[in-house]
């Protein structure tokens, strides 16, 4: 770390240091001889003030590999209050490192650009069946996500309609926002003439167009699933949508509120977000560790 003072800029000297109990990590602190300011090397780190902070990457691990909050901190040894804040804390910070990241790859010019990509939407629920969400995800062909959003959609099926009408009034249908967002994000990634594949959902073509004018859209007609694939994975010997469909069963799989037949299921709408981003940075970093 810069040992320069940050409150006047002069150049402060070795003041002491201490073992940091947390994770035994021993930290330099430094004083300023002019205006007796004190700070260390972990003043500006991100995880400041946290006592578990060497539990994070168990944390990490747990939420992204299907289980609950309670279990997980159960195994990890957190309370479950401890988990919630801790969870709400790693997404801020992957969200930033997968933007950091998208952003890196933009840097390195039209040599990095992709040349095909997958769009789809995953349904689930928030509290009750009668209000689904909508989970729109892009990635590309070697499975790696680069973007996904959370948006609220009506019930499906009439009854189910008329039940949450009267339960929780009329609600919103956000599904185009949510592609929307996804196709803004990845937009300056892809190639000009991208190769987009999705299923033969209506509503894409006329979103895609808005975004991406010169991409050619490629449909295919959606099969029948396998119990095996979590509902996701189609029964044939080859799924042109493989890409998306594989990626959609591995998030239910190892989000524990995204199994099918699951009581974890999500209360709020803002944590499931968050565990999405811990299971994406974890998914994506599995990825490049065995591409490299």
């Amino acid at each position: 770390m810069n040992s320069n003072c940050e409150s006047c800029g002069r150049r402060g000297g070795l003041n002491s240091s201490y073992m940091r109990r947390c994770d035994g990590r021993k930290i330099k602190q430094y004083r300023c001889r002019r205006c007796n300011h004190l700070w260390s090397d972990a003043t500006q780190d991100q995880e400041k003030w946290q006592k578990k902070r060497s539990e994070n990457q168990s944390l990490r691990l747990a939420l992204g590999s299907g289980l609950c909050l309670k279990r997980a901190g159960l195994i990890v040894g957190l309370n479950e209050k401890t988990v919630a804040n801790k969870m709400r804390f790693l997404a801020v910070q992957f969200e930033r490192n997968h933007a950091a990241r998208l952003q890196a790859r933009r840097n390195h010019g039209e040599s990095a650009l992709i040349q095909e990509i997958y769009l789809d939407e995953m349904i689930t629920y928030e509290h009750t069946r009668c209000k689904p969400l909508a989970v729109a995800m892009i990635v590309t062909k070697e499975r790696e996500v680069l973007a996904f959003s959370v948006e609220e959609m009506p019930a499906i099926g009439k009854h189910l309609r008329k039940i949450s009408i009267r339960k929780y009034g009329k609600r919103p249908n956000h599904r185009a926002r949510g592609i929307l967002k996804c196709l803004r994000a990845v937009r300056h990634l892809v190639a000009g003439d991208v190769v987009i594949k999705t299923d033969e959902e209506k509503s894409y073509a006329r979103l895609i167009k808005q975004v991406l004018p010169r991409a050619h859209h490629l449909t295919f007609t959606s099969r029948r699933a396998v119990i095996a694939g979590q509902g996701e994975l189609k029964d044939r010997h080859f799924d042109p949508l493989f890409a998306i469909n594989h990626t959609f069963a591995m998030c239910r799989a190892f989000i524990s509120r995204l199994v099918r037949r699951t009581w974890a299921n999500t209360k709020k709408l803002q944590r499931f977000r968050a565990h999405l981003w811990i299971y994406v940075d974890l998914h994506n970093s599995r990825l490049f560790d065995r591409m490299s």
